[in-house]
């Protein structure tokens, strides 16, 4: 049996964790549970990732109690999105028990292996999971944790590896990525967002200049060198010590979608060249990344409603829809598609309100059925709504866009109109999803 490395965490052997079934939390989750760590923890409400939790064994509550903790436990981890007033986390500070927020916890595992981070605005789980085929393909097997499942790891989102290496995402939300030391960071950009937090341009690329000195000695930055913010960046007189890699873009590289998965391919690409000078291994990895199928949630195909097609994506921000959809009809320019999209937070809509209205020139008909709301104030909710988002598509491009009002009128809207398309796709970072699997 592969046992991870967990030297950081010796001293802790009874742990639990607050929001166990975030998609990132988890992966660490099993890592410590592989590990032989006694784990338990809780989540708001129940969902495929506390469910699939429990078929391994780990006792997850559903709901927050502060009966829960009790000082058998010497550890305990929990979401950045768990607010200082959970009853769980302030019972586990009334006992003076151990907390760490889950990026501090993966920080702490970082310490134990070779890492390596895959960070930036755009592409950063399709990036990490091409990275682990890259590597596989010339023999080395990291420990991954990424943000969403994967078919490569047994639809789960980590992965226990044999090797020294650990591969990670590193979000930049909340300074997240700033508990990370890595031996090479790749970013794929610094376009600015999670605008709740980061409260102008100039923060969120401090934040990424705070990063990259938290860098290794003697450590590599890949960068795309296409995004001119993170060229400056990156060529600042501070950062000459550190080995600067721009992406290889030598190869024809990948099947999929848009001329920003080329770019993903290319960062995986980069990073695999940098642990291997055998050209034979190289070409292992450019077939390994030209038969790469994608991840949960990126233009992943779900099926058919009537002759149509439905994929699901998790694209959220102007770039990543624009991208998106320019790359699909670029590969079907015969297609006509609806796009179905959900803007995820009212303060992200706001800011970025003009991008957003200019992201859908290469569809057909765009249904926008509700913002999601996450982490949003009462001033920004009042500020912003579908509806406004809607007319200002159509101000650029004539009856191109509809309020689907919420998610079951756009959900009898497209099964009226669905027959005049051969595309659906559905997207957006929030419970759009279950939309989308409803139509198939």
């Amino acid at each position: 049996m592969n046992i991870p490395k967990l030297t950081q965490f010796k001293y802790y052997q009874n742990i639990y964790i607050i929001g166990i079934g975030g998609i990132g939390i988890s992966g660490l989750t099993q890592i410590l549970f592989e590990g032989n760590k006694s784990i338990s923890g809780s989540d708001i409400q129940e969902n495929n990732i506390t469910k699939s939790l429990r078929n391994s064994k780990i006792n997850v509550n559903i709901g927050h109690n502060s009966d829960n903790i009790t000082d058998k436990y010497d550890l305990i981890i929990h979401s950045s999105a768990i607010p200082a007033d959970n009853p769980e986390l302030l019972e586990a500070k009334r006992l003076n028990i151990k907390t760490l927020t889950y990026p501090e916890a993966l920080g702490l595992l970082t310490k134990d292996y070779r890492t390596i981070t895959i960070s930036g605005t755009h592409g950063k789980t399709t990036t990490t999971a091409m990275t682990y085929e890259a590597l596989s393909a010339i023999g080395i097997d990291p420990t991954v944790i990424v943000g969403t499942t994967y078919p490569s790891f047994n639809n789960k989102n980590y992965h226990l590896g044999k090797s020294e290496y650990l591969l990670i995402e590193a979000c930049e939300y909340k300074n997240a990525f700033l508990n990370y030391h890595p031996d090479i960071a790749l970013i794929t950009g610094v376009e600015p967002d999670h605008f709740d937090f980061f409260k102008s341009k100039n923060n969120y690329i401090n934040a990424f200049r705070k990063f990259l000195r938290n860098i290794k000695k003697n450590g590599k930055v890949i960068f795309n060198e296409n995004d001119n913010d993170l060229l400056d960046l990156v060529n600042e007189k501070e950062f000459s010590n550190l080995s600067k890699i721009k992406y290889d873009r030598s190869k024809n590289l990948g099947k999929l979608f848009g001329n920003h998965n080329q770019e993903n391919a290319a960062g995986a690409y980069t990073i695999a060249k940098q642990l291997t000078e055998d050209p034979l291994k190289m070409e292992y990895v450019i077939e390994k990344l030209k038969n790469f199928k994608g991840t949960s949630r990126r233009m992943e195909y779900l099926g058919k409603i009537g002759k149509t097609k439905v994929f699901d994506d998790y694209a959220h921000h102007p770039t990543a829809i624009k991208k998106t959809l320019e790359g699909y009809k670029k590969t079907f320019p015969d297609e006509k598609i609806l796009c179905v999209f959900q803007p995820h937070q009212y303060s992200r809509t706001k800011k970025l309100f003009k991008e957003f209205a200019n992201s859908f020139t290469a569809c057909e008909k765009v249904i926008i059925p509700n913002i999601y709301e996450a982490r949003d104030s009462d001033k920004d909710k009042e500020s912003i709504n579908a509806k406004i988002l809607v007319e200002a598509i159509n101000e650029i491009s004539k009856n191109k866009a509809i309020d689907g009002i919420n998610h079951y009128d756009t959900l009898e809207i497209i099964k009226s109109i669905s027959s005049q398309y051969n595309t659906i796709i559905v997207m957006g970072a929030g419970d759009i999803t279950n939309l989308a699997h409803q139509l198939v």
